[in-house]
């Protein structure tokens, strides 16, 4: 069985501006939910320490996509030789 991904744990997001004394430390509990944007209904983090606000997918390869969930995609394999 998957384990199942709680909404509204921010454990395993961080602040993504690196001018920010809490940048890149994941469960510091500086991030809470401003809102939320677009179709998809996409989190607004908010900073604590820098008020700065930034997509929940900043900092990710889906940031800007305009892809649906993960679980969608397929990734792709490469073959050695």
């Amino acid at each position: 069985m998957e384990p199942t991904l709680v909404m509204d744990d921010l454990a395993r997001f961080c602040c993504q501006y690196p001018d920010c004394l809490d940048y890149g430390k994941r469960g510091y509990g500086n991030l809470t939910v401003c809102g939320y944007y677009g179709t998809q209904k996409r989190r607004l983090l908010y900073c604590k320490s820098c008020k700065a606000r930034f997509s929940e997918r900043k900092g990710t390869p889906l940031f800007d996509s305009h892809l649906h969930e993960p679980g969608h995609l397929r990734t792709q394999q490469t073959r050695n030789g």
